[in-house]
């Protein structure tokens, strides 16, 4: 994975001092460590000392690597000289003083007299019970500030209420707590980190998957490094790591702009690389396009959001606005009862790769299959959405279940994401299935004219995951089509691996013996029952250029000239079969400078807009550019795919009218003879096809 640097100086301390000669890394009774003095790990790795962050002159008791900060005592009460010292009190408590005497932090730690505090290798500061005891009364990684170190963790005990969580700094030159909170929580029993400001949440990691965080794909590229350490019990929920053998220090961060970061000291250039960053993009934003909305960083919209299948915009005005966040409703409700239980068979529509919604409404069971937890959504009413605990085993699936009620939100595509599955009722699914909307690889066609009594639908569709739900689904649609040109759907069985749909029996065999010939596009009426070809050129009134629909010449400008009766459609709103024509009636207005009036009444005029009147006349321009008598007068359809994107481009004025003077339609193939076909020689004929 890629990594940037970071400069190692961007947080300029001011350090007064060395490190004082004879002090270990222990402080116990009767040593103080004054301003200017120092103490330092064994291996020199980390140094506890009063320090000055920025350009202010205020001072700080704390620890850090290097020249980086990684955890400050007195963070809302500084020093406001350099007459701070370190103290061990006879309880065991760590004391910073200022000049006067008085206490302006303390551990609040208790213990005996002989109490020593001593700073780890890994950059702990602990005071123990003695010199020979590993009783711990009091460290400060159970008080983190803004950084995350090996061996520290996050998380609440929830039998003493205790929490730890990383706050941001308030401004380079000011470590009181800032406006960012990074803890880790737990909804249903799932453990992730989440990202506050303040009081709402800004970014979260989605739940711990058995491997990493669901949605921080980038986990798994460094797992050589650490070895997360996770804690999920009834007195306790916790998330740390630890560094593996031979593994660089790292550190998660979280600076004043709330972007965390987890950076890995590089010991060759002497800085820091950026491992991962969140939230990385726009779709981290949390609960961006509201319940039940889909954000993804490819799509094409600014808003970045899209609705699940089977779901609508709650407000479209709004999304039109490219604001989301009121999320998506249900285009129809779900088939539960009053009474709390199914009623009929609801089904789910699997959405792939996302970072799984918030976990605050959902409950785990570890314990069960992913299929038990079909079953176990289906007997719910408040059940919207299931996916797997457990991305390990269950055959690829997953294993364990996450159920959700209500509202899910923040849910986006992320590399490396999991499947999940939302609650549609039976009816959406059918409307889905007869639409062929969701279906992949889905052909009607076959199922038309078939040539045996039984037909044995035996493809893996049918026997994979999710393959009952596939098959009922066909059934259901297969079972209402009534049709004296379709088959019927007899019977069914879906008993074990042996899904099986009989058909009745048509004796003209199979549809495919009556495709691919010159009877298509409804044109056979043309030929003669022994002609297996024809140079019979088919045509739509309205939409075919004067040069083909008259004499049968196809040229390179015929696409062009069907493009420009389109575009004039989408702007005027109506249709070029309607009488007078549209593009007599369109040239019509611009030979009387009116072009204005061929705007869609349906939609209301920008009057007050002019580059919204420019964009409009200069669409229609277009259109009857693309609609000129000549080929050699309508532009390539490139240069009119450039005319459309380009407002800067000069365009030029529509010359001759495809519309013979005195009429209002245009030209149609059989006006010559009064007829349907106009026979110019004999080896070409020009069919008009209604």
């Amino acid at each position: 994975m890629a990594s940037h640097v970071l400069v190692l100086l961007s947080l300029p301390l001011i350090f007064l001092g060395t490190p004082a000669t004879g002090i270990p890394d222990m402080l116990d009774h009767g040593r103080n460590i004054t301003d200017g003095e120092t103490l330092v790990s064994a291996n020199g790795s980390f140094t506890l000392g009063f320090f000055s962050p920025g350009v202010t002159t205020r001072r700080y008791l704390g620890i850090w690597f290097s020249t980086t900060v990684c955890w400050v005592a007195n963070r809302e009460r500084p020093l406001n000289d350099t007459s701070g010292v370190l103290v061990l009190s006879d309880t065991g408590s760590l004391l910073v003083l200022d000049g006067s005497g008085q206490v302006i932090w303390s551990s609040n730690s208790t213990g005996a007299s002989s109490a020593v505090a001593q700073l780890l290798e890994s950059g702990n500061l602990v005071v123990f019970h003695d010199q020979n005891s590993s009783a711990v009364l009091w460290q400060s990684f159970d008080h983190p500030s803004n950084t995350l170190l090996p061996g520290m963790k996050t998380g609440k005990n929830l039998w003493t209420g205790a929490e730890w969580y990383l706050t941001s700094w308030r401004s380079a030159d000011d470590p009181a707590p800032g406006p960012y909170r990074r803890g880790t929580e737990t909804g249903g029993g799932l453990l992730e980190n989440v990202l506050w400001h303040g009081g709402a949440k800004k970014y979260r990691t989605g739940p711990w998957n058995g491997l990493w965080f669901n949605g921080v794909p980038e986990m798994p590229s460094y797992a050589d490094m650490f070895a997360y350490q996770l804690t999920a019990s009834p007195g306790e929920i916790t998330y740390g790591y630890r560094a593996k053998a031979g593994a660089p220090l790292s550190r998660v961060v979280v600076p004043e702009d709330g972007a965390v970061e987890r950076l890995v000291w590089d010991p060759s250039s002497r800085a820091w690389k950026t491992f991962y960053s969140a939230p990385r993009d726009v779709c981290d934003a949390y609960a961006r396009c509201g319940p039940f909305g889909l954000c993804n960083v490819d799509a094409a919209s600014t808003s970045f959001c899209g609705c699940a299948e089977g779901f609508r915009p709650a407000s479209l005005a709004a999304w039109r606005m490219r604001e989301a966040s009121g999320g998506c409703r249900r285009a129809v409700p779900l088939d539960c009862g009053g009474n709390g239980t199914t009623t009929t068979m609801d089904s789910f529509v699997v959405v792939r790769s996302v970072k799984l919604p918030d976990t605050q409404n959902a409950s785990v069971d570890t314990g069960i299959a992913v299929e038990e937890c079909r079953e176990r959504c289906l007997a719910d009413c408040s059940c919207v959405a299931y996916a797997a605990a457990d991305i390990r085993g269950g055959g690829g699936a997953g294993s364990g279940c996450i159920i959700w009620t209500h509202d899910v939100v923040n849910i986006r595509y992320v590399d490396k994401g999991q499947d999940l599955y939302l609650r549609l009722a039976k009816s959406e699914l059918e409307d889905d299935a007869r639409d062929n909307k969701r279906k992949r690889n889905a052909v009607i066609a076959p199922y038309l004219l078939v040539s045996y009594r039984m037909i044995i639908l035996w493809a893996k569709d049918y026997l994979g995951e999710r393959a009952l739900d596939d098959f009922m689904r066909e059934v259901a649609v297969m079972s209402k089509l009534r049709h004296d040109n379709l088959v019927r759907l007899l019977a069914f069985s879906d008993q074990a691996n042996e899904r099986v749909m009989v058909y009745e029996y048509m004796q003209n065999r199979s549809l495919n013996l009556y495709i691919f010939d010159i009877a298509d596009f409804g044109t056979e009426k043309q030929f003669r029952a022994d002609q297996t070809g024809t140079q019979t050129v088919v045509v739509s009134p309205g939409y075919a250029p004067p040069e083909c629909a008259k004499d049968g010449d196809v040229t390179l400008k015929c696409d062009v000239f069907s493009f420009g009766v389109v575009l004039l459609e989408v702007v005027s709103g109506r249709r070029n079969s309607a009488e007078p024509s549209l593009v007599s009636h369109a040239w019509k207005l611009w030979e009387e400078r009116r072009i204005m009036d061929l705007h869609d009444a349906a939609v209301p005029r920008p009057r007050a807009d002019a580059d919204l009147v420019s964009e409009l006349r200069r669409c229609i321009q277009i259109g009857l550019l693309c609609v000129q008598r000549s080929p050699c007068d309508r532009p390539a359809m490139s240069a009119a795919l450039a005319m459309l994107t380009s407002r800067t481009s000069q365009l030029d004025q529509p010359r001759t009218s495809v519309i013979e003077r005195g009429t209002e339609r245009p030209l149609a193939a059989g006006e010559a003879t009064g007829g349907g076909a106009i026979a110019q020689d004999p080896s070409s004929t020009v069919v008009n096809l209604m």
